[in-house]
């Protein structure tokens, strides 16, 4: 992927390269990749366990 983004001038080596990455990432790579940075951002928190109402 990193070969077919050689003629795109706008996009600075460092660039290139990460967009290759996760345009060859499949699905679960690319949730993976998506899911670490929205963590390191502090943004994802995880859900709080609904306690279970006994009949």
């Amino acid at each position: 992927m990193l070969k077919r983004l050689e003629n795109v001038h706008w996009l600075e080596e460092g660039q290139k390269s990460l967009h290759a990455l996760g345009l060859a990432a499949t699905p679960q790579e690319r949730w993976d990749i998506w899911e670490n940075n929205v963590r390191s951002l502090g943004y994802w928190k995880p859900l709080k366990q609904k306690k279970s109402v006994k009949p």
